[in-house]
C-alpha cells in the first residue's frame, strides 16, 4: 500500500472520531490513557515524583470519573472514541458560579498532529457555555512545551507563572513552574464581532525562504512560526501537512457571511486557493515559492454557520520544475462536498 493511500486511510478514520459523555464502561481505557500520558511526560529524575502524582489522581480523581466531574455539581467528562477505543479525554470542574477549570485534556501520541486536540477544546468550551459559565481557566507546567503552545494558539491569555505548590493529584511539585491561562467563553449564538490578532507577517516570510516547503509548513502547523495572518483573517487552521497534501479546518461563521446569508463564495475561493498552494508549497525546496496563475472553483452547496466542522483538502497533482497543478475539496463532518477546485501555480525563486 502506497504512502497516500494509507494517509487518506488516516484521514478516514479521523474524521469518524467522535466525542461522547464518559461512561462507566469506558473507566479502564480512561485509566490507562492517563498512565500512559504521564509516563510520556516524566523527564529523567522524576519519575519517582510522577509515579506518586499518579497514583494520588487515580485514587482521588481519575478511579472515580462519575463522581468527581459530577454533572449536578457543574462539571463534566467526555471521551473521544475511534473504532469504540478511548483516544482522548477532556474534563471540565467547577470553580465559580462563573468560571470553570479545563481538566484532563488528553490525546493518545499516535493521534495528534490531525486537528483532533482542537475538536476536544472546542467541545469542552461548547460545554462549559451550555453550562453557564463565562470564563475558562487552566494550568500546565513547563514541560509541556507542546501544550503551552496549543493553548496560546487557542486564544488563553498567560494570566500568572508560580512555583509548583506542595504535591497533589493536581500537580506533581518538586518546584516544576506552573503556567495559569485563561479564557472569556463568548456567547455564540449573540456574538456580533471579531477581534483578529496576528503576528509580523515579514519575520514570518523571512523564514519562508530559509526552510524547505515542508519543514515551514510543519513548524506553522506544530505552532513553532506563527499562523499568517489570512488564517486569523478568515478563520481555518491546519489539521495535516504531507507530501503533497495539505489539509485545513473552517469553522463557519457569520462574519463570513454574503448579504443573502451564507458564508461568502471568496472566504471559499480563499481557503481552497490557500489549501492548495499549501499542498504545492510541501513539494518546495528551500529557497522556493510559488504564486497562484489560475485557480478554478465549482460551488456545489452553499454553506452557513449551522453547516458545522468543515475541512478543505488540497493535493499536488502535477509538481514540475516551474508549474504545479493542484486540486482541492471542501466538506463537511459527514464526508459531503460542498465545493472542488482546481489550481495552477508558478514555481518561483525568493529573495534571500
Amino acid at each position: 500500500m502506497g504512502s497516500h493511500a494509507r494517509a487518506s486511510i488516516a484521514e478516514l478514520q479521523t474524521t469518524r472520531a467522535e466525542i461522547i459523555p464518559y461512561q462507566p464502561s469506558h473507566a479502564d481505557a480512561v485509566r490507562s490513557l492517563f498512565v500512559e500520558i504521564n509516563h510520556e511526560l516524566a523527564p529523567p529524575g522524576m519519575e519517582r515524583a510522577f509515579a506518586d502524582y499518579v497514583e494520588r489522581a487515580l485514587t482521588k480523581e481519575i478511579g472515580d470519573v462519575a463522581g468527581y466531574y459530577d454533572r449536578q455539581g457543574g462539571n463534566g467528562f467526555w471521551v473521544m472514541l475511534l473504532n469504540d477505543s478511548v483516544i482522548g479525554m477532556v474534563g471540565l470542574e467547577r470553580q465559580t458560579s462563573e468560571a470553570v477549570e479545563l481538566r484532563r485534556m488528553y490525546l493518545n501520541k499516535a493521534f495528534r498532529g490531525r486537528g483532533l486536540a482542537d475538536r476536544l477544546l472546542d467541545r469542552a468550551e461548547a460545554e462549559a457555555r451550555t453550562l453557564g459559565y463565562h470564563l475558562m481557566v487552566l494550568s500546565t507546567a513547563e514541560i509541556q512545551l507542546g501544550a503551552l503552545t496549543f493553548y496560546r494558539r487557542a486564544g488563553f491569555q498567560e494570566v500568572r507563572r508560580e512555583a509548583a505548590q506542595e504535591p497533589s493529584h493536581k500537580i506533581v511539585g518538586s518546584g516544576l513552574e506552573r503556567f495559569f491561562f485563561e479564557k472569556k467563553l463568548t456567547t455564540v449564538a449573540h456574538r456580533r464581532e471579531r477581534i483578529v490578532r496576528w503576528d509580523d507577517p515579514i519575520a514570518l516570510a523571512k523564514s519562508v525562504a530559509m526552510m524547505s516547503g515542508y519543514d515551514f509548513l510543519q513548524a506553522v502547523r506544530d505552532g513553532n512560526l506563527p499562523l499568517p495572518p489570512i488564517c486569523h483573517l478568515i478563520g481555518f487552521r491546519f489539521e495535516a501537512i504531507k507530501d503533497g497534501l495539505a489539509i485545513v479546518a473552517l469553522m463557519p461563521d457569520e462574519a463570513q457571511y454574503n448579504p443573502i446569508g451564507s458564508v461568502h463564495g471568496g472566504v471559499i475561493a480563499t481557503v481552497l486557493d490557500s489549501v492548495m498552494g499549501c499542498a504545492v508549497h510541501t513539494k518546495l525546496a528551500k529557497g522556493s515559492g510559488y504564486t497562484t496563475l489560475e485557480i478554478k472553483v465549482n460551488y456545489l452547496r452553499a454553506v452557513n454557520r449551522d453547516t458545522g466542522p468543515m475541512r478543505a483538502t488540497g493535493r499536488v497533482i502535477h509538481a514540475g520544475r516551474r508549474i504545479a497543478v493542484a486540486e482541492g475539496s471542501l466538506v463537511d463532518a459527514s464526508g459531503k462536498r460542498y465545493a472542488q477546485s482546481s489550481t495552477t501555480c508558478l514555481v518561483l525563486e525568493l529573495p534571500q
